[in-house]
């Protein structure tokens, strides 16, 4: 990154001066790596520009959380109890359970076998 600042000054006597300088500085500095926010992140691909992004938290967007459901009978099961109905596909303002409900159920992770 490329900051420029530009300083002017004016004397007692008749004359001014202007300056410009230009100043290059990492994108960002390891200190500010830890002061990011929990949704913000970097990605970094080999041969490109790091990028800053948003997290995309899938058990808060009700798009992400009604496919999980299709392929997940526990979630589905909590969702139609905390909404209290059967019909959960396609509808609108569902209640999701938390974060924590569903990490102790063991929804929002998986095995990884090697």
């Amino acid at each position: 990154t490329t900051s420029k600042s530009t300083s002017k000054s004016r004397g007692r006597s008749a004359s001014q001066g202007e300056s410009e300088s230009e100043a290059r500085r990492a994108l960002v500095l390891p200190q500010e790596l830890g002061t990011l926010d929990f949704k913000e992140e970097f990605i970094i691909l080999k041969g490109e520009n790091p990028v800053k992004a948003e997290k995309a938290l899938y058990y808060l967007d009700p798009y992400f959380m009604d496919r999980l459901m299709k392929v997940s009978p526990k979630l589905a099961s909590l969702t139609m109890e905390l909404n209290k109905t059967k019909k959960i596909f396609g509808v609108k303002g569902l209640k999701y359970p938390s974060k924590e409900k569903m990490l102790s159920v063991g929804e929002l992770e998986s095995e990884v076998l090697l």
